[in-house]
């Protein structure tokens, strides 16, 4: 009798205790509700997921990220500012210097979370901000080993391979659970020489696809696949390969236009980051990348907002 009424006493006091600290603040009411740190957070991030389109156009490969307002943290980019009226393939762009050893590069930033992994190597993250943030800095941390031990960095496809057994190893383990996140790595290609450049996407099961022309990631990135694969599918193949990066990127935010008329979305509160990556004349292994200026993409949104307003 005697323990039974400790027993009681003991979690009387246990509930006395939660409920008092509920009302400190909301921080320990988030760490009585998961045990995880930053979990609202980064739900809040993968609710506002962001979408990332790519498409491979002659000898570029352009990048299109977009996602919903929001005051996170975005790392400045080191741009090289003597290339601010450089014009490739009819788009004004900066170019971005980056070096081949990712401890250099800037933190992760999650909206939507891209960074540079080796000077032909990039990726595009989305999903809860708190596995990005930890997916980023796995990848940073391989590629850098790679280089220490082989002098040279690592290729696109194998760096592929690496996060999709990081992905599979935490689905298959007992104690754990699957990264809610997604992947798209872009550049080189390194398998065969029909095309200078792959795109591959990751799901959280560590499955990996690869792409031919163009691929989509995140919120309504199903949408935007059907649409912009039903544009390719009726584009004649000549037409396609003399598309220019500029036309390109009209087609892209065509395609996201016809996705906010469907699901009633206002395209001007998105915040856009337009990325292009440019094998040098040439060359079959030297790649340039640069970032569109904003202005020319906002030419670009208005262009399309008049065209389909007539």
């Amino acid at each position: 009798m005697c323990r039974l009424g400790l027993l009681v006493m003991v979690v009387a006091t246990s509930l006395h205790s939660i409920q008092s600290s509920s009302n400190t603040g909301d921080v320990k009411i988030e760490m009585q509700l998961s045990p995880m740190a930053g979990w609202q957070a980064s739900w809040t991030a993968s609710q506002a997921q962001s979408t990332s389109i790519a498409m491979i156009v002659d000898d570029c490969l352009l990048v299109v990220c977009r996602s919903p307002k929001s005051n996170v943290y975005k790392p400045p980019l080191l741009i090289d500012r003597s290339t601010d009226k450089n014009v490739v393939n009819e788009l004004r762009v900066q170019e971005i210097l980056n070096n081949d050893r990712p401890g250099a590069a800037p933190m992760v930033q999650y909206a939507p979370s891209w960074f540079p992994i080796t000077s032909s190597t990039h990726c595009a993250m989305t999903g809860l901000a708190m596995d990005v943030e930890h997916l980023c800095r796995v990848m940073q941390k391989v590629a850098d080993d790679y280089f220490n031990v082989y002098q040279t960095p690592v290729s696109t496809h194998d760096m592929t391979k690496k996060l999709a057994r990081v992905l599979q190893s935490a689905c298959m383990s007992e104690d754990s659970r699957p990264f809610g996140a997604q992947a798209m790595i872009v550049g080189c290609n390194d398998i065969k020489d029909s095309h200078p450049f792959c795109m591959y996407t990751l799901d959280p099961s560590g499955s990996w696809q690869s792409w031919g022309k163009a691929t989509a990631i995140g919120k309504y990135a199903r949408e935007v696949k059907g649409i912009l694969g039903a544009k390719l599918r009726a584009m004649s193949e000549s037409l396609f390969s003399t598309m220019s990066a500029s036309q390109a990127l009209i087609l892209l935010v065509e395609c996201w236009m016809e996705i906010c008329k469907q699901q009633g979305l206002i395209s001007n509160i998105d915040d856009w980051d337009v990325y292009l990556l440019k094998r040098e004349y040439g060359t079959t292994s030297s790649f340039q990348l640069f970032r569109v200026q904003p202005e020319e993409f906002t030419k670009v949104l208005e262009e399309v907002s008049r065209t389909n307003a007539q």
